[in-house]
């Protein structure tokens, strides 16, 4: 812990004489230096968590992450295999279980380190090893060999199912509830029989990524239901079996990336709720150091087409952005209106002037019902947003983020249009049934629209919605920057 608070005052006392001593260039060495808090924060504090804690070299208990000694940094997670064994042919079984072979033998198996699982379906769900059962990779190269060949429907949703129930319960093994990373992989090649959606979606509820090997005949679509988000990301397709031997290089450092980044997030968190508003400060510098004075307007659907519990999800979308942001009326305002075939101001960019008051608004906000009219939102949202401008003593930044899950009853491109040419971003996220053209002529630029498939999702748009708005500041800050540097040359 002294290495850590000796690393930040360092790095804080940096970043304070660069503010001072290069006040004129301090737009582009601040961001750099902010982002350098975090990163050596963040590698110092998991570092010193993974080699093993504390100095006496206890155990963790609670809902920290044991970190044991011996484990490599990129091999602590609870990984489950579901294979569909309907493969056709024997080459292809053989395939299939050189892939499988390939990625558990670089990894580091061990009861306290990865834990590895290992389900099979077609018309009914096999499991040959729980995550409790092998704890060495010899272990499971055997269970490995036992996969055979077998015929019937393809039931995924079902298998899917038993294997949020069963595969992943604390009774077999799951380590879940000390933040270990859970992760699912998923290798077919055919559409699924039953229903998936339902399935996929309370697995990942349960914070299991999930990953998909598709094979040529895998239906895509589907995939695209059971994955995490972004499924660019977590599906890979293949022309046949024998690409999966090729490609399982390229795949064990997908989920090695995968583990180390759940692991090092969760480990800077815990770091962050020991230590307070001071590192937190650091934290959020990182998120949106270059945002510091902006309007900021959600634009949520309310229509009937939204469950309650998926409502619930864009409220907590909303919160989670807002998190990122430093409130106040000289900072960062915000502004909410929810719609359907009807508008409300859920409040005004005035409102509220702290992040307290704020959280509690959103909280309160309850879901209108109706139809979806997205373009007249847009249209009713307009004068607010120009309302707003006028209170601002000097220009600010206008972001406004529109939330859907359907498709508008009416026309959308005219009024985003509207808005654009008053210089007011929009980003949007669609979910679901959402379309896509609607949502890129609302956005006006494909790199503001971002889709999942189902609501969970929204946990990682977050990401990148907040990213975008604060690379865009950024960049604009980076021309200032190499303007006055160009400008000092010519003094010089």
């Amino acid at each position: 812990m002294v290495v850590v608070i000796l690393v930040v005052m360092v790095v804080v006392k940096t970043m304070v004489e660069v503010e001072v001593v290069v006040e004129v260039v301090q737009v582009e060495v601040v961001v750099e230096v902010e982002v350098e808090v975090v990163v050596v924060m963040m590698v110092v504090v998991v570092e010193m968590v993974v080699v093993g804690g504390s100095s006496g070299g206890g155990s963790h208990t609670g809902g920290d992450v044991p970190f044991p000694r011996a484990c490599q940094k990129d091999s602590l997670a609870d990984l489950m295999f579901l294979v569909d064994e309907s493969v056709g042919t024997k080459q292809n079984l053989r395939d299939l279980q050189n892939f499988l072979k390939n990625i558990t033998f670089s990894m580091d198996v061990k009861d306290n380190c990865l834990r590895l699982g290992l389900m099979s379906y077609s018309d009914r769900v096999q499991t040959f090893s729980l995550l409790s059962s092998s704890t060495t990779q010899s272990e499971f190269q055997k269970q490995i060999q036992k996969l055979s060949l077998q015929a019937g429907k393809s039931n995924a949703g079902a298998a899917i199912e038993k294997m949020r129930r069963e595969g992943f319960s604390a009774s077999s093994g799951s380590r879940r509830a000390q933040g270990v990373p859970q992760i699912a992989v998923l290798v077919t090649d055919r559409p699924s029989d039953d229903k998936v959606r339902e399935a996929a979606l309370n697995l990942r509820l349960e914070d299991v990524t999930v990953f998909a090997m598709g094979i040529q005949g895998a239906n895509k679509t589907q995939l695209e239901e059971i994955v995490s988000y972004p499924p660019g990301q977590t599906i890979s397709m293949m022309k046949s079996y024998a690409d999966l031997e090729i490609y399982s290089k390229n795949f064990l450092k997908k989920l090695q990336n995968e583990i180390w980044s759940q692991i090092s997030t969760h480990a800077e968190q815990m770091e962050l709720d020991k230590t307070g508003n001071a590192i937190s400060a650091f934290h959020f510098s990182a998120g949106c150091v270059d945002t510091k004075e902006a309007d900021l307007y959600f634009l949520i659907d309310g229509s009937s087409s939204i469950q309650n519990k998926h409502f619930e999800q864009i409220k907590e979308f909303m919160l989670a952005v807002i998190e990122m942001f430093s409130i106040g009326p000289d900072k960062v305002r915000v502004g909410a209106v929810q719609y359907s075939h009807e508008k409300e101001v859920e409040f005004d960019i005035n409102d509220y002037t702290n992040d307290v008051a704020l959280r509690k608004a959103v909280s309160n906000i309850k879901q209108l019902g109706g139809n979806t009219l997205t373009g007249a939102a847009l249209d009713f949202i307009l004068p607010l947003i120009r309302k707003g401008r006028k209170q601002r003593m000097n220009e600010v930044p206008c972001y406004l983020i529109v939330l859907t899950d359907g498709m508008s009853m009416d026309g959308v491109l005219e009024p985003a249009e509207r808005l654009r040419a008053e210089h007011i971003t929009i980003h949007v996220v669609g979910i679901g049934e959402a379309n896509r053209t609607q949502l890129q002529q609302i956005a006006g630029a494909e790199e503001r629209v971002n889709f999942g498939q189902n609501f969970d999702s929204l946990k990682s748009i977050k990401n990148e919605v907040v990213r975008s708005i604060c690379t865009e500041k950024g960049k604009q800050k980076k021309k200032v920057l190499f303007s006055v540097l160009r400008w000092l040359l010519q003094a010089g």
